[in-house]
């Protein structure tokens, strides 16, 4: 399968997180609007066969990083390094080009140092502004004369994460992924794409093969939010809540928007493969009433190797 990186410039905020569930989910709809209802039913019939995998964004240059076999603070450690130590467990972020560089020789949770990335608490990674909404009520299409406010977030970007990073493989090129992005750049992304919310330019770019062609480490790792299936041995992983919610025409049907919520495994997840993969699955079932509906839960993963802490000099 060919991989890219997709170089996603932004261009305002963002109302909805840049998921590879969701991004799947409005690839489809561009795929319908562009070839047609017949030509997106062979393309989902033939997915099994040649799936399309994709990492959930990432700030540029980055990678998630990878959850560890846990580790207990140093013996007779003062208050300093516990502070270190309480940090580096909280990591959200390592360099593609650290991790690269040790995915070979081993890591462990004390061998990899602390990253210079953008986090929530850095202003140049942007910042989370919250709207206020009022509710309707439906029969009288009013506003209730008490409360019925509710908030919902939005991320302004920064000036460190106006760049962000798509992973992609699968039997497309680069011309028909440019063509598909930059689709969905130009209409938006998510919710309140009419008001300018998650516009962005792409670039496709070659990857290095051997990122995700090397499969000889002990233990692989998820850059997506996926589901976890019997092939994903001793996994560890943080839960992601998916409360998904019908796109395109279908929501304002006669339909319920309302996807049932998913328990998915957050992108940095690690496991040992049983099989070559590929892992996760296109979910079924995920509607109440609409069974065509279907959530992609793929894991697009890369091999390292993980060492215990006496391995590497601890």
């Amino acid at each position: 399968m060919n991989t890219f990186r997709l170089r996603l410039r932004l261009l305002g905020p963002l109302a909805t997180p840049l998921v590879s569930g969701t991004l799947f989910g409005q690839l489809c709809w561009l795929r319908r609007w562009r070839d047609g209802e017949t030509a997106l039913e062979r393309w989902l019939a033939d997915f099994p066969r040649n799936p399309w995998l994709m990492s959930s964004a990432c700030p540029a240059g980055m990678l998630p990083f990878p959850l560890l076999a846990p580790l207990l603070p140093p013996p007779g450690a003062d208050g300093g390094a516990l502070d270190r130590f309480n940090q580096l467990k909280k990591r959200q972020w390592i360099a593609a080009d650290r991790f690269f560089e040790r995915r070979k020789t081993g890591l462990s949770g004390n061998n990899v140092p602390m990253e210079d990335a953008p986090s929530t608490s850095d202003a140049r990674a942007g910042t989370c502004h919250l709207t206020v909404h009022n509710s309707i009520n439906r029969h009288t299409g009013t506003t209730p004369e008490a409360g019925g406010l509710y908030f919902m977030e939005e991320w302004w970007p920064g000036s460190a994460a106006a760049e962000l990073d798509i992973y992609f493989q699968g039997q497309v090129t680069p011309d028909e992924l440019a063509d598909l992005f930059g689709l969905l750049g130009e209409q938006g992304f998510g919710r309140d794409a009419n008001l300018g919310r998650g516009l962005f330019t792409v670039r496709v770019e070659a990857v290095d093969p051997e990122w995700f062609g090397w499969t000889g480490g002990n233990r692989r790792m998820s850059l997506s939010c996926g589901s976890l299936t019997p092939d994903m041995v001793d996994p560890r992983y943080r839960i992601h809540v998916h409360y998904g919610k019908l796109g395109g025409e279908w929501s304002q049907g006669a339909h319920s928007p309302f996807k049932n919520p998913l328990l998915l495994m957050a992108p940095g997840a690690t496991f040992r493969a049983a099989t070559a993969g590929p892992f996760g699955a296109l979910l079924e079932g995920v509607h109440p009433e609409l069974p065509q509906v279907r959530h992609h839960a793929c894991h697009l993963t890369l091999s390292f190797n993980e060492i215990a802490p006496a391995e590497d000099g601890r």
